[in-house]
């Protein structure tokens, strides 16, 4: 039934123009949030920004005919390309659609293998890097090894899935033998709303599946904990974007 009435809903309101939509929804939140208990205000209103990046995200990546539009807009694949030589072996940890996956082999010129746990992921890289020398493998890398060692490891946006993130750091660099890694995650001081919306009791990452969000001092002592050197460190677009090596002493 309630699905129903929803596509009712929605069916009606497509016949609104969008802009007459949104100026409707403009005026009336204007109207409500004026005045009233200033915590709830600010808790409902931060509740929808959530409501409104999930939307975001959705047509960022009709936008971009599959691949979200940030991925242009941000340019973070030339930050993996870049670090990465011709022929360099290369595996891709939460490979996601693979388009990274594709740049690096592409671009780069290197071998790469890329990994995710997600068979729809698996399936959507597979029509992304079609026609390149990409290796898929479904499983979780977690477990997974490698049969031949690697050099480098791509972590673009996947630690902060990670629960038991130095442990995993240990395990992935002795399975798959690898010199360093090349590391995106985003970052918990990106916006003051963060810290409020944990002071009200609300949802406050970027996604929800995320064990955390880094601070600059947390990454590196987590680096430090998995026996790994910070070689280079960046603050790009709210997010921390590192090149980590061995500890040779270790």
């Amino acid at each position: 039934m309630k699905d129903i009435l929803r596509r009712a809903i929605g069916n009606l309101l497509s016949l609104v123009p969008l802009p007459v939509f949104m100026r409707l929804i403009s005026v009336m939140m204007a109207e409500r949030f004026a005045a009233g208990d200033a915590r709830q205000r600010m808790a409902a209103l931060l509740n929808h920004k959530n409501l409104i990046d999930v939307l975001l995200a959705r047509v960022g990546t009709d936008f971009g005919d599959g691949s979200h539009v940030k991925q242009r807009l941000m340019a973070y694949h030339d930050f993996f390309v870049d670090n990465i030589d011709k022929e360099e072996t290369v595996l891709d940890v939460g490979c996601g659609g693979g388009e990274l996956a594709r740049s690096i082999a592409t671009r780069a010129g290197a071998s790469v293998t890329a990994i995710d746990i997600d068979p729809g992921n698996i399936e959507r890289a597979k029509n992304n890097c079609a026609g390149t020398s990409v290796s898929l493998v479904h499983g979780d890398a977690q477990q997974w090894e490698p049969s031949t060692p690697v050099q480098t490891l791509v972590l673009s946006n996947v630690l902060e899935h990670i629960e038991h993130r130095v442990d995993f750091l240990r395990r992935l660099f002795e399975k798959s033998q690898a010199d360093r890694a090349l590391i995106r995650v985003p970052l918990y001081e990106r916006d003051w709303t963060v810290p409020m919306r944990q002071e009200l009791g609300i949802e406050w990452r970027l996604d929800n599946t995320h064990f955390t969000e880094y601070r600059v001092p947390e990454f590196e002592r987590e680096m430090d904990e998995a026996d790994l050197v910070i070689e280079s460190l960046d603050i790009r677009w709210c997010e921390i974007w590192a090149v980590v090596r061995r500890d040779s002493r270790s």
